[in-house]
């Protein structure tokens, strides 16, 4: 975990395909759209995109690699509102290609990582 906010949490998930993989976790997971939050979420959800962006910016360039990354917007069933941040840390290469991810960092480590730069 990189930091909890109450209401949600920001945390580098045990399955990331890539090296500093971030997700936004509302705690309630029957909310499925923005406009289902409370006032208080709504703040939490952008403290922590406030949070994950710079993060994502500084371990790009610490890590020497030009700024890329995605931001997904989930909502489905099951899981409920949360946001994915992937930045694009390293290139696809042939067992990603198969469908066989191999990430070469440690979710502790990565979390480690990003709650210094945060």
């Amino acid at each position: 975990m990189i930091r909890d906010y109450g209401s949600a949490v920001l945390l580098v998930p045990c399955f990331m395909r890539r090296p500093f993989d971030m997700m936004l976790c509302l705690r309630d997971s029957t909310r499925s759209h923005i406009y289902e939050l409370t006032p208080d979420e709504v703040k939490t959800v952008v403290t922590g995109w406030q949070d994950a962006i710079p993060a994502t910016r500084a371990v790009m360039a610490e890590i020497g690699r030009e700024l890329a990354y995605n931001v997904i917007t989930h909502n489905g069933p099951g899981g409920g509102l949360y946001f994915e941040f992937l930045p694009y840390t390293r290139e696809t290469g042939g067992f990603e290609q198969l469908g066989l991810v191999s990430c070469q960092l440690d979710p502790f480590q990565a979390a480690s990582r990003l709650k210094r730069l945060i």
